[in-house]
């Protein structure tokens, strides 16, 4: 006949419970999840945009879904990058003519005598402007 231990008899073991018998609060429902209810399951230095430890170097590529290629970048991304190139050039030109205008503003309205001092001076205060431009983008780019 059969024995007292055997589950079969109507005893369950530690791990067989009924689903039956247990309350509807402690029962879990599946539900459907879309993009959003994995935002709480996402891991935060994946977030962060940091990559995996031992994960390889991820570098951008064209995606052709997002447009023309030059160059391994998007056709977008070169011209924006050609825009800033052009616009440094004028810069540096208008920081050049603005230089050679403070210059001769310095000679018109300084009596002759004092030229020099007051070239020695906007040079050095240009010379120390320049000096914390350099500094804080040397810091900015080695972090």
């Amino acid at each position: 006949m059969s024995d007292a231990g055997d589950p079969g008899d109507g005893e369950r073991t530690a791990g067989d419970e009924d689903p039956a018998a247990t309350p509807a609060t402690e029962r879990t429902e599946t539900t459907e999840m879309n993009d959003t209810d994995m935002s709480e399951y996402t891991d935060p230095a994946a977030a962060a945009g940091d990559a995996p430890a031992g994960s390889p170097d991820i570098e951008p590529i064209s995606d052709p879904d997002r447009g023309l290629s030059l160059f391994g970048y998007d056709l977008s991304t070169a011209l924006q990058g050609g825009a800033l190139a052009v616009a440094l050039l004028f810069a540096l030109v208008a920081a050049v003519g603005f230089y050679a205008s403070a210059q001769r503003v310095i000679d018109v309205w300084v009596a002759a005598p004092y030229r020099p001092v007051f070239t020695m001076g906007f040079n050095l205060a240009v010379l120390l402007a320049m000096v914390g431009v350099v500094t804080a983008l040397t810091r900015r780019l080695s972090r």
